[in-house]
């Protein structure tokens, strides 16, 4: 065991980056000493896996298992704090020091502790504004036009999400594939513009990556379609949406964005979708731009995964038991909009988050029937015996399972799936191609990584084609970008085809969905960073939708494999899901969840 007088880095497996932080904040203490050192390591370790903070009254006492089974034992918690402060680089809340102790035993890289300081004063100050008494008449009409009351049992949650965006100027509506967020705030949109009375409205749409902003904008205009809004109200809600990088005004080669809180976003309403893709970073980059008399309503889906730098934001502000706990004020007007009724807790003040926060319930793309539901459902609790039941059993067609162990197995069940497939050679049928099937992986490196299965499948597909090599740009290829290219309007995510361009002579284009239905096409040579992509990672797949989805679980157990991956990977489907795998390493991952240490929630909930 590594008492007080040793150090301990390599034992603890810190990577050379975490070392040299180390070394130098130790370079500008006063005092230096283990329990300084244990925390700063701690720390940027527990950064770089995603976590905004560590608890050091959690770790206080406890022994920590390093390489070789070494045993570090963390101080008291006293003790802790006592070298802490005695270090003279730790400080408290209004303190500029490079690192910062919050909330009694909570410990931050200071950039982090602001970022999680900003984010949580934004939303506090935002859920106080309540727009109650003569407000509510002006939209009640529409309101009652666009969410009729209904006579089922359940209540009308899209009706009660309406109404939050409507008496706050922050709120998050969560809830699952198929429960209606972008329906919902479609009609939010409309009835925003009725309570503006006759006021222009600058309203914009984002969300985090180019294939999530372009279903947003493509589920906008459906909604406008099929509800047939007023022409006045039509005309003032966007069809077009932004990256949130877009939005802000991303400066090449730097952190920072033109839109900042010294130059604020010209927007009185702003919807960002699948916000629980958005790091703290970003998410305190964005709120730090939105100008006080501006909306914000989060779109997103609390059960996927977080982001890949650290925080979890919308996890943080998404706390179950909260989602439908509201304030007696908020039940009252529920009541008088739709007559329906909800409990309303008198320990819940108005001014409160919860009265900002509302899941939707019920799903409109699975039935009754659905084993994707079923299997999603029990994904989530943890419910290993019914997961593996749904894949062992023959009642839910639209979820399978494949025991795939090894290479050998792999190739075998690879060239199964290759040989029904057919690589189009037309625009129209590029786009059925890409919507129909995904291939998702757990991981990208490895013999079940996507790089490796994107290898198998090309070369599969290539030895029924006379003429054709992997190196070659041909018909039907499809292509991931992986780079942002903010001139050419091309993102990180967005997913095209190679085909023969007719208006070019035949010459191989790289052809991209265009807005209002439209292509986009360029040289291959002119394009940003970009892989093949007959198999993404889960990570890379988030925002897009697929009719049919397989999923390849990694041959050996791995910490990436978690219920909040299977989740995602889950629901990115419409229709069927087909696992491959070894039954172990699915149960390892339905039973393990991703908890990432903030105190956003601490915060939003004091």
């Amino acid at each position: 065991m590594i008492s007080s007088k040793d150090y301990f880095e390599e034992e603890l497996g810190l990577s050379e980056l975490d070392m040299h932080f180390v070394r130098f904040i130790a370079g500008l203490t006063a005092k230096d000493s283990f329990g300084f050192r244990l925390a700063v390591s701690l720390l940027s370790r527990q950064t770089s896996q995603g976590h905004v903070c560590i608890n050091l009254e959690v770790l206080a006492g406890t022994y920590l298992v390093g390489e070789n089974g070494v045993e570090v034992q963390c101080p008291r918690l006293d003790e802790w704090l006592f070298d802490l402060e005695c270090s003279g680089v730790v400080g408290a809340e209004g303190d500029f020091c490079p690192l910062v102790v919050d909330n009694g035993s909570r410990l931050y890289l200071h950039r982090y502790w602001e970022y999680e300081r900003d984010v949580a004063d934004f939303m506090l100050s935002r859920t106080r504004d309540i727009k109650t008494g003569p407000v509510l008449p002006q939209v009640s009409h529409e309101f009652r036009n666009l969410f009729p009351a209904q006579e089922e049992s359940f209540p009308d949650w899209q009706a009660i999400a309406a109404l939050a965006a409507v008496r706050k100027s922050f709120c998050v509506i969560a809830g699952g594939p198929g429960t209606g967020k972008t329906t919902t705030v479609a009609k939010i949109l409309a009835l925003i513009v009725e309570q503006a009375a006759g006021k222009p409205l600058r309203i914009a749409l984002a969300a985090p990556t180019g294939k999530a902003a372009s279903r947003l904008q493509e589920s906008i205009r459906q909604t406008k379609n099929k509800y047939c809004f007023k022409e006045e109200v039509a005309v003032l809600i966007p069809e077009h949406a932004f990256t949130i990088h877009r939005l802000l005004g991303a400066v090449s080669g730097s952190p920072y964005f033109r839109h900042d809180q010294s130059h604020p976003l010209p927007f009185d309403v702003l919807v960002v979708d699948e916000a629980s893709m958005i790091d703290l970073p970003l998410m305190a980059k964005l709120v730090n731009a939105i100008p006080c008399e501006c909306r914000l309503i989060l779109l997103g889906d609390r059960n996927q995964l977080s982001s890949v730098e650290p925080g979890s934001v919308f996890g943080d502000i998404c706390v179950a038991e909260d989602l439908q706990l509201f304030s007696e004020s908020f039940a009252r007007d529920v009541k008088v909009m739709n007559g329906m009724i909800i409990p309303g807790d008198s320990a819940v003040s108005p001014s409160d988050v919860n009265d900002s926060l509302v899941e939707l319930k019920h799903s409109f793309r699975f039935g009754a029937t659905s084993g994707i539901a079923l299997i999603s459902e029990a994904v989530q609790a943890g419910d290993v015996d019914t997961v593996v039941g749904v894949l062992q059993g023959d009642e839910y067609p639209d979820v399978t399972w494949r025991e795939v162990a090894g290479r050998q197995q792999l190739r075998a069940a690879i060239s199964d799936r290759c040989r029904s497939m057919v690589l189009p050679e037309k625009i129209s049928e590029s786009w059925d191609f890409l919507r129909r099937s995904q291939v998702l992986c757990a991981l990208r490196r490895g013999a079940f990584g996507a790089v490796s299965i994107n290898m198998m499948m090309e070369g599969d597909l290539l030895s029924r084609r006379e003429g054709k090599t992997s190196a070659d740009f041909y018909q039907g290829l499809p292509l991931m970008v992986t780079e942002n290219d903010y001139n050419l309007r091309l993102y990180n995510g967005d997913v095209g085809m190679v085909l023969a361009d007719e208006d070019s002579g035949g010459d191989l284009r790289v052809f991209f969905p265009g807005e209002q239905g439209g292509v986009r096409k360029f040289s291959p040579s002119v394009l940003p960073g970009y892989e093949k992509v007959f198999a993404m990672t889960v990570h890379k797949s988030q925002g897009s939708e697929f009719d049919e989805v397989l999923l390849v679980l990694p041959e050996k157990m791995s910490l990436v494999v978690t219920r909040e991956l299977i989740y995602t990977a889950l629901t990115r489907a419409r229709k069927k899901v087909e696992f491959w795998g070894s039954l172990d390493v699915l149960i390892a991952g339905v039973s393990r969840c991703v908890s990432r240490e903030s105190g956003l929630g601490v915060r939003l909930r004091r």
